[in-house]
């Protein structure tokens, strides 16, 4: 095909209040070695001076806005608008390397294009451990890039070796699995990728794509303000866990064990937030979802407990 010798990719930023930072994330853009076919830039009705940066780069860059409505809508909304037949992810708050898209092009050449989502390796801030994600994951690969045809291994690991920062997505793909989901704030990226990659080829690309920034209070980063310790963590988790059991299908029975045990694990670790916030009648009720999701999870937690 065509578009897999000469992929044609569109960038997508989504941003918010990011006057300060979005100058470096488009310049990132512009900067690398292989010029994308479009940049589109989605202001998710910022308040700052969102609209006097984006004017200084002109016609470079395709401006959207919409009313605050969080980063998966915004992604969404870039995806929806996009010309090619490829989306590459950058967070306004977050750079790339100069190489990251000749590298992802070279991808999608050297495996005809086979693959509905190519991924590299993502250089971390010091808040999250700095260095490698893949070394953190323990994902490592021993050629140029590597194509599976079923990316579930990859996606399904305890913590994904990808990130959308890194990632180029075919749009006809993320459409069909309904993009991002909006219900999700913190959780969005993970569903995506079990959604996308389960049953689908997917490639992951030797080397760093981008480089996540430590420029701001991590309170107001783009991709999540929230973490583990917070109570909506767990509740996204737990609607997350839900939805993909939905979509995986009946045959996938090792998968679906996997998806009960951390629905299970994401009630149980909700129920202990609870606790903790003084809310003891609210853990009830997440306790009891963790035995009905995996009666196991419990049973296996006991055991871990006595031999410790």
């Amino acid at each position: 095909m065509s578009s897999s010798l000469d992929p044609r990719i569109s960038v997508v930023i989504p941003t918010y209040n990011r006057a300060s930072l979005l100058p470096s994330a488009v310049e990132s853009v512009q900067r690398q070695t292989t010029q994308p076919a479009e940049i589109l830039v989605v202001d998710d009705g910022s308040t700052d001076a969102t609209s006097d940066v984006l004017a200084r780069f002109g016609d470079t860059v395709r401006r959207l806005h919409q009313s605050n409505a969080g980063a998966s809508q915004a992604r969404n909304a870039g995806v929806e608008a996009a010309g090619g037949e490829w989306i590459a992810f950058l967070d306004s708050d977050d750079i790339w390397l100069p190489g990251h898209i000749e590298a992802i092009g070279r991808a999608i050449r050297r495996t005809a294009g086979k693959a509905d989502l190519y991924f590299s390796d993502m250089e971390m801030e010091e808040r999250e451990g700095g260095g490698s994600l893949w070394a953190h994951c323990g994902f490592r690969i021993d050629d140029e890039s590597l194509l599976v045809d079923d990316g579930a291994e990859w996606v399904m690991m305890h913590r994904q070796p990808m990130m959308l920062q890194t990632s180029v997505v075919r749009r006809s793909a993320y459409l069909a699995v309904g993009g991002l989901w909006k219900r999700l704030r913190t959780r969005h990226d993970t569903h995506f990728f079990i959604k996308l990659g389960v049953g689908r080829p997917i490639c992951a690309v030797a080397g760093m794509g981008a480089r996540q920034t430590s420029a701001e209070d991590p309170t107001n980063r783009l991709m999540s303000a929230a973490g583990p310790a917070a109570t909506g963590f767990w509740e996204e988790s737990v609607a997350m866990y839900w939805d993909l059991l939905g979509s995986v299908g009946r045959r996938s029975d090792d998968r679906r064990r996997v998806l009960r045990n951390r629905l299970a694990d994401a009630y149980w670790r909700l129920s202990r937030t609870e606790v903790r916030g003084g809310r003891l009648l609210h853990c009830i009720a997440p306790a009891l979802g963790a035995v009905a999701a995996d009666p196991a999870y419990l049973l296996n937690l006991l055991r871990r407990k006595q031999v410790q």
